[in-house]
């Protein structure tokens, strides 16, 4: 895990206690949306692109 990604984790954690649960729902939807895009191979993400120009 970067420094970055272990920062944000700490942050998410330390705001955990003060979130309602549809703010907790909406990320944790928001982190897998991010984890799936994330796994996608480069050449996948720019003929995404390229379609939608």
């Amino acid at each position: 895990m970067s420094e970055a990604d272990l920062s944000r984790l700490t942050g998410f954690v330390g705001a955990m206690p003060r979130l309602s649960p549809a703010a907790y729902a909406l990320a944790c939807d928001v982190a897998a949306c991010l984890s799936s895009l994330s796994s996608l191979d480069r050449s996948e993400v720019e003929l995404e692109r390229d379609r939608d120009q």
